[in-house]
């Protein structure tokens, strides 16, 4: 019933449509149009455009929205935590429910836009990017969680679209379409974060390579820049919060 409510709260959002529907769309829209146009696009393109479309989204949701939806909430549930057995940490894992079902619909929207441009079939690959995607949400929402616990309501606000920003340099594959000096700088900095290895599985995988080490670091990279987070979040928010429930 919780997850129902908090459904239809944010689909009324229009910071949720804008970050994570309309700005998603627009991207994929133009980029595909402008590779038909220069008839240089590519099955393996289409995965492509259509992963970094969808984690524009699921980032956008994730992180920007989600922050914002945890910070207006925070003061409310620290007192549930101080009152009864609901914690933080459960609240955060209720409100994963809830962003998994509306990064799953996000992929859905990009899936019908690509089939509506011709530019993306149902298959075994695209099932597999929807997954990784996903997987990805999931790491997103944490990073979101911690901020939006962290971080004060105007600060958020602040840097909304900056962190889209970031988001966006840091999971386009530039590399696919340029190979110069500064390119390869910001694909050095990519392999620190999960987004770089989840193309390297698909691409892989379209070509029939071994995926084993991609999705090793994909794992290994998600867990990594994690942690500082969480472990953020635990010191300066949840162990204070249980300390003076105690």
């Amino acid at each position: 019933m919780i997850q129902i409510i908090q459904l239809k709260e944010v689909l009324r959002n229009k910071r949720f449509l804008l970050f994570t529907v309309f700005i998603p769309i627009v991207w994929y829209v133009m980029m595909t149009l402008t590779a038909k146009s220069g008839h240089f696009f590519t099955d393996t393109y289409g995965y492509i455009w259509f992963m970094a479309s969808c984690l524009m989204g699921v980032a956008g949701n994730s992180i920007v929205t989600f922050s914002k939806r945890m910070n207006n909430g925070r003061r409310y549930y620290v007192l549930q935590s101080k009152i009864s057995h609901y914690t933080l940490w459960r609240f955060g894992l209720d409100q994963l429910v809830v962003q998994i079902i509306l990064n799953a619909m996000i992929c859905l929207v990009v899936v019908i836009c690509g089939i509506v441009l011709q530019t993306l079939l149902i298959d075994t690959h695209l099932l597999l990017a929807i997954l990784l995607v996903t997987t990805l949400g999931i790491y997103f929402s944490i990073i979101g969680f911690s901020l939006g616990l962290l971080l004060s309501g105007p600060v958020l606000d602040a840097i909304g679209f900056p962190i889209m920003i970031v988001i966006a340099i840091l999971i386009v594959p530039f590399s696919t379409i340029a190979h110069d000096g500064f390119v390869q700088i910001i694909s050095t900095i990519q392999m620190i974060f999960p987004g770089y290895h989840l193309y390297r599985i698909l691409l892989n995988l379209i070509s029939g390579v071994s995926i084993q080490k991609p999705i090793l670091y994909f794992f290994v990279s998600m867990i990594g820049t994690s942690l500082p987070f969480i472990w953020l979040t635990w010191l300066r928010v949840i162990k204070k919060t249980n300390a003076l429930t105690v």
